[in-house]
C-alpha cells in the first residue's frame, strides 16, 4: 500500500511551488542569455527570489529568528 503525502504542512506546499517556479523560470532565463550579461542575469534570479521571501514573510507575518551565539 501506497502512503498518501501530507499536504498539511505548509512547508510541502511552499517547496513544490518554488521547484515549480524555478522550473519554469529557466527557459525565460535562456531567452534573456543571448542580451544579458550572465552576471546580470543571475543577480536578477536572486533579487527575485529575496523579494519573494520577503513577501512571504511579511504575508505570514513571520516573528524575527534569534540565532544562538
Amino acid at each position: 500500500m501506497i502512503p498518501k503525502p501530507n499536504y498539511a504542512k505548509p512547508g510541502v506546499l511552499v517547496a513544490l511551488t518554488s521547484a515549480l517556479l524555478f522550473g519554469a523560470g529557466t527557459p525565460f532565463a535562456k531567452l534573456l542569455l543571448n542580451t544579458v550579461n550572465p552576471w546580470l542575469l543571475a543577480g536578477l534570479l536572486y533579487l527575485g527570489s529575496g523579494i519573494g521571501l520577503t513577501l512571504y514573510r511579511r504575508l505570514k507575518k513571520a516573528s524575527s529568528v534569534n540565532l544562538p551565539r
